[in-house]
């Protein structure tokens, strides 16, 4: 579910994007502010470039006669790809979190450069343990060097996820820190030259920013399954940022659930 602060779905003013438009239409800016705007669509433009290179080389992946599966080479040119992209974003957000929340900035961050790549582990992960299973019950000769092997596989795999997921929650919580500090008083930060309407408009997509970002940080925190204090915090800050919405608790009742299963 999406907060009702986000820009899909609202209603009366219209989606966040027109409603920064107008707002800016009605200032005269200085040519800095144009040229930062400039700066902040071209990283926006060259990330879906990236993308796109992304969605192609998985779709060449998936077509691959070996039921899909990657080569080491490939990892690497993905992985390459998605930190471009995850430094295109993380600017964009930082920089203008009205602009970078028009194009889904935030979303598009933890689908293509963190959500998708953890999930290729977590799989990888369970398909050689799988292996791993299938190849003990059928006492195949040289099993216990195949065994080794196997554990071997899933010991690499589980320390390339714990150090995937450390960067990501130090990226996460300096996103949020960030966007924190934005909702300061501007007594205690630096003056704005923007009108009422862009200042309030600023502080809605912070504020709906901030809600998405602590789930993705909770979720983050959740993967690491010795980490489910921490992801029950995020949660229940996204849901005081977000009151009425239903996410944060779905989440939490995941986190309930996977802290009563027995450890494997």
């Amino acid at each position: 579910r999406r907060s009702p602060n986000t820009k899909k779905g609202r209603g009366g003013g219209g989606g966040g994007a027109s409603h920064s438009q107008s707002s800016h239409g009605s200032q005269s800016h200085s040519p800095q502010d144009s040229v930062n705007t400039e700066a902040i669509l071209s990283k926006l433009a060259k990330a879906k470039e990236i993308e796109s290179s992304l969605d192609a080389a998985e779709a060449e992946r998936r077509s691959n006669p070996k039921r899909g599966k990657s080569t080491p080479a490939s990892d690497e040119k993905s992985q390459a790809l998605r930190l471009q992209l995850c430094g295109m974003l993380s600017d964009a957000i930082i920089l203008d979190p009205v602009l970078a929340d028009s194009s889904d900035a935030i979303g598009r961050l933890w689908k293509v450069c963190f959500y998708g790549r953890i999930n290729d582990i977590r799989g990888r992960i369970v398909r050689e343990r799988g292996r791993a299973k299938k190849r003990a019950a059928a006492g195949a000769q040289g099993g216990e060097a195949d065994a080794v092997a196997g554990r071997r596989a899933v010991e690499n795999l589980e320390r390339q996820l714990k150090k995937f997921l450390g960067e990501a929650v130090q990226l996460y919580r300096y996103l949020i820190e960030r966007y924190v500090k934005e909702l300061m008083p501007l007594s205690q930060t630096q003056g704005s030259a923007g009108s009422d309407a862009e200042e309030e408009e600023r502080s809605r997509v912070v504020v709906s920013s901030l809600y998405r970002m602590h789930i993705h940080l909770g979720d983050l925190h959740r993967y690491s399954s010795s980490q489910n204090k921490e992801a029950e915090e995020c949660y229940i800050a996204s849901a005081r940022l977000a009151p009425g919405t239903g996410n944060p608790f779905n989440q939490l009742a995941v986190v309930a659930q996977q802290s009563s299963e027995p450890m494997t």
